[in-house]
């Protein structure tokens, strides 16, 4: 379930309470990614912070995502474990059908606490993938706003160079630069 500023999802474990995933910053950074067509010298720091602030708070919700991802996993697989080893062969049994590999998964799949925990998973699983999405968008959003300062940047901000002159226009022994590389040699041949 979704609100406006936050993300209730389901935990791992059955039996835990829901998470309430806080969405505020993403939200407010995810508002102002429009003002990257109209940046500023001085705005550009402000817009990268909230930025890569977004997106820390996301890549946190992500990791949690993950580990409650990992225990849906879990419980999925020893509820298949526990109907493939106990449960099948009663089930089998009232139908007047023999064991087979695919009647054991059809038991399975008829299991309707494996198909609620199964669903689990997969509602963790589309979370984890929505704000990955949201994530790269504002990965994006702070990318290009490094690329369009880095075009309205001065060139005062690179350092500092010397005028060279092209190395056809010097005559030889001319070269004052002090980065000209070798010294006059001390010999004529």
């Amino acid at each position: 379930m979704e609100t406006q500023t936050s993300i209730i999802i389901p935990r791992g474990n059955p039996g835990l309470e829901p998470a309430v995933l806080n969405l505020g910053h993403v939200v407010e950074a995810e508002a102002r990614i429009h003002e990257i067509a109209f940046l500023t010298p001085s705005k550009a720091p402000e817009l990268l912070a909230l930025f890569n602030n977004a997106y820390l708070d996301l890549m946190k919700m992500l990791a949690f995502l993950g580990m409650e991802l990992a225990a849906a996993k879990r419980h999925v697989s020893l509820r298949r474990s526990e109907v493939l080893l106990d449960i099948s062969d009663e089930m089998l049994k009232k139908k007047n059908l023999t064991s087979s590999q695919d009647l054991r998964a059809a038991c399975v799949d008829a299991d309707t606490e494996y198909q609620r925990l199964l669903e689990r998973q997969q509602t963790i699983r589309a979370y984890e993938e929505l704000l990955h999405g949201r994530a790269k968008s504002l990965e994006m959003a702070y990318t290009s706003t490094k690329k369009v300062l880095g075009e309205r940047t001065p060139m005062s901000w690179s350092p500092k160079t010397e005028p060279t002159t092209p190395v056809e226009d010097q005559q030889p022994g001319t070269n004052t630069s002090p980065r000209s590389g070798f010294a006059k040699p001390k010999y004529n041949f």
